[in-house]
C-alpha cells in the first residue's frame, strides 16, 4: 500500500513539474534544505533488497521532466566551456556506476544518488529552466527565504516538538548532538547566506537600516557557531577572509580601516549573543563550543576526527589499487576503526571521489571548475549591473567554500546547485548581447570561450 501511495505521489509530483517547473523545483530545494537527513535516511518501501528513499522518488520525477524535455522541446545548448566539461565529469560518473553494477548490483546506483545522479539532475534542470537573470534573481530569493523558513522548522522541531528526541542512539553519544538542529549541508547554506549579505551590504546594494543587517549577520553567525560543525566553521572563516581581501582591494586606502572595523563588529556580536543563545538552548553551550575548536590543536585526541583520520587512510589504501580509474561506485566506504567495521562516509569528498573516479576523475574535477571560474571572472567583468555583479562574486566565493568544506565533509547537492546558477547567469548574458546585434554577440561570445 505504501509503495502504491508513494508511486501516486511521485506521478503527481511529476506532472506538477511539467506544468510548473520553477516552482516545483522550489519545493525541491525546500524539502532538501529542511528534510536532508529524512529524505536521504528514511526507507519509505523496498523493492527486492533495495531500499527506497524519499529522495529516489524526486529524482525520477526530475529525470522523468529533462528526458521528456530534452525529447519533446529542447536542443540542449553546450556553451559555455565549463558545460562541456562539468558534462564529461558527470559521464564519467555514470561510467562508474556501469563498472560497479556487475559487482555489486543495485548498491551502484544507490551510492551514486548524491554522487552522481542528484548533481546530473539539478544542474542541467536549473540550465533548462533559468535563463534570464530575472528568473536567477528570484531562484537566488526565494532559495534565502526558503532557508529561513527551514532554520525555524528545525529550531522548533528540534527543541519544541522532540525533533531530539527522535535521534538515533549513535548520534546522541556526541555531546554536540543537543546543539544540531540542522545538518552539515544546510548550516553550509547559512555560511553562504551571511557571505551574499555582507557582500551586498558592505558594497551598498541593501537600503534597509543597518539594525536590520546586523540583526541577520547575528542571527546567521550564531546559527554557524552553535551546531558546533567545524567543517562550517573552517569554510565560513575562510570566506569571510576572502570577502575582506575584496573589501581591501575594492576600497583601496580605505580597506584596511574597513576591515578592522568589521572584524570588530563580529566579535561584538558574538561576544554578545552566545550567552543569550546559551541561556536559551540550554547546556553548556560555550564550553562546547570551546572544546569543538580545540580539535585545531590534535585532531586524533578528538573522537570524530580520530576515526576519520583513521576512514581517510584506509580509504586512500583502497584507492590505489586502480589509481587512475578509481573503484566505481557500489562498494560505499568500509574501514575498521580500531574496534568495529564502518560504513560510513570518510568525510573527505576529494578521497572519496579519488577512490571512486580515480585520477582521471579528479583531473576532469579541477578542470571544470577552473574552466568555470575563468568563465564567471570573465562575467563580472563584462556585466554592467552592480546587482549581478556582486551575486557571480558571491558564487565564485560560496563555491571556494564548499572546496574547503569538502575537504572535511563532501560536495553537497547545493554545491552542483550554485555552480549550475552561475554558469546560468554567463549564459544569460551572452543572450542578453546577442540582441544587441551579430558582431558584438559573436565577439562577446568569443571572449567567453577563450
Amino acid at each position: 500500500m505504501s509503495m502504491f501511495l508513494y508511486g501516486m505521489l511521485t506521478l503527481v509530483f511529476t506532472l506538477f513539474i511539467f506544468i510548473k517547473p520553477r516552482v516545483a523545483f522550489y519545493l525541491v530545494l525546500g524539502s532538501l534544505m529542511t528534510f536532508f537527513e529524512p529524505l536521504s535516511q528514511v526507507v519509505l518501501f523496498t523493492v527486492g533488497k533495495s531500499n527506497v528513499y524519499g529522495c529516489d522518488l524526486i529524482m525520477i520525477s526530475l529525470f522523468f521532466y529533462l528526458v521528456c524535455g530534452l525529447l519533446m522541446h529542447q536542443r540542449f545548448p553546450w556553451y559555455p566551456a565549463s558545460v562541456r566539461w562539468f558534462s564529461a565529469l558527470f559521464l564519467w560518473g555514470v561510467l562508474g556506476i556501469a563498472r560497479g553494477i556487475p559487482r555489486y548490483g543495485y548498491r551502484a546506483v544507490g551510492e551514486a544518488r548524491w554522487y552522481v545522479i542528484m548533481p546530473i539532475l539539478c544542474y542541467y534542470f536549473v540550465l533548462m529552466n533559468f535563463k534570464s537573470k530575472r528568473q536567477i534573481r528570484d531562484l537566488v530569493q526565494t532559495g534565502l527565504w526558503l532557508l529561513l523558513f527551514a532554520l525555524a522548522f528545525r529550531f522548533v522541531d528540534y527543541y519544541l516538538l522532540g525533533g531530539m528526541g527522535r535521534l538515533e542512539w549513535w548520534a546522541l553519544e556526541d555531546p554536540r548532538a543537543r546543539f544540531r538542529f540542522i545538518g552539515a549541508n544546510t548550516n553550509l547554506l547559512v555560511a553562504w547566506a551571511l557571505i551574499l549579505l555582507i557582500l551586498f551590504y558592505v558594497f551598498g546594494a541593501i537600503k534597509k537600516s543597518q539594525f536590520l543587517f546586523y540583526a541577520g549577520f547575528g542571527l546567521l553567525s550564531t546559527v554557524i557557531i552553535v551546531p558546533q560543525t567545524r567543517s562550517v566553521w573552517l569554510a565560513a572563516a575562510v570566506g569571510i577572509a576572502i570577502v575582506m581581501t575584496f573589501i581591501g582591494s575594492h576600497f583601496a586606502r580605505r580597506g584596511l580601516p574597513l576591515q578592522g572595523v568589521f572584524l570588530a563588529h563580529i566579535v561584538l556580536l558574538i561576544a554578545i549573543l552566545l550567552p543569550l543563545v546559551a541561556s536559551l538552548v540550554g547546556g553548556e553551550l560555550v564550553n562546547k563550543i570551546i572544546q569543538s575548536a580545540s580539535f585545531i590543536k590534535n585532531p586524533t585526541n578528538d573522537p570524530t576526527g580520530y576515526w576519520r583520520l583513521l576512514g581517510w587512510q584506509q580509504e586512500l589504501e583502497k584507492a590505489m589499487q586502480q589509481p587512475f580509474l578509481g573503484q566505481g561506485l557500489g562498494g560505499y566506504s568500509e574501514w575498521f576503526d580500531g574496534q568495529t567495521w564502518q560504513q560510513v562516509a570518510v568525510h573527505n569528498g576529494y578521497i572519496m571521489h579519488f577512490s571512486k573516479f580515480g585520477i582521471s576523475g579528479l583531473a576532469v574535477l579541477f578542470v571544470a571548475l577552473a574552466s568555470w571560474y575563468k568563465e564567471v571572472t570573465k562575467y563580472i567583468r563584462l556585466e554592467k549591473g552592480r546587482y549581478y555583479k556582486l551575486l557571480a562574486s558571491g558564487f565564485q566565493i560560496c563555491v571556494f567554500m564548499n572546496l574547503v568544506f569538502a575537504f572535511f565533509y563532501d560536495f553537497t547537492i547545493f554545491f552542483w546547485i550554485v555552480v549550475a546558477i552561475g554558469t546560468a547567469l554567463v549564459r544569460a548574458h551572452q543572450y542578453d548581447e546577442s540582441l544587441a546585434g551579430p558582431p558584438y554577440a559573436t565577439q562577446s561570445r568569443r571572449i567567453y570561450e577563450h
